[in-house]
């Protein structure tokens, strides 16, 4: 079956919904509130994109937050975030490092994430593999992409996690 030429590679502008909910700057900061838009036909015409990544969100056992605060504060340095009072009643954390948000939530049947991981860039990666070392966590380099500097490691839950060199 032969394949057929794309379409167009022409983007249409985003109607004015889209324009007015999109994020000043190269950081996506999440409005305050997440507005709805009026309905279909507002929009029928342009061209639906995602504009940011608000965070990523792993799990942990029960109880374990302490844990996960030893590990994402003081060797990857994230700070906590605080958070909702309703959603702090069912566990887990919320981590910030800059832009980067990342959540981990508590869950009666964990499972480590084995393959699916979030890649943290690292402003200085061999200090901070040296730093994992140093706290017993086995660091795993991968070279397959070339001029690339990254490796994995296992959260104290299993959880996989890719850390790459800032360029």
């Amino acid at each position: 079956m032969p394949l057929e030429a794309p379409v167009t590679t022409a983007v249409p502008r985003p109607c004015a919904f889209v324009m007015a909910h999109l994020p000043d700057g190269p950081v996506y900061q999440p409005a305050p509130a997440h507005p709805r838009p009026p309905g279909p036909a507002a929009c029928q015409h342009a061209t639906v994109h995602i504009v940011g990544l608000d965070h990523v969100q792993f799990t942990l056992p029960p109880g374990r937050e302490e844990d996960a605060d030893r590990f994402y504060v003081r060797i990857l340095g994230f700070e906590t975030e605080e958070k909702p009072p309703v959603l702090a009643a069912r566990g887990g954390r919320w981590y910030r490092s800059g832009p980067v948000r990342f959540h981990l939530g508590a869950d009666a049947e964990f499972r480590p994430a084995r393959r699916a991981h979030p890649a943290f860039v690292a402003a200085d990666l061999e200090a901070l593999v040296a730093r994992l070392a140093g706290e017993g966590f086995e660091v795993e380099w991968d070279d397959t992409i070339p001029g690339v500097g990254r490796c994995y490691v296992r959260d104290p839950f299993g959880n996989r996690l890719e850390l790459v060199a800032a360029s």
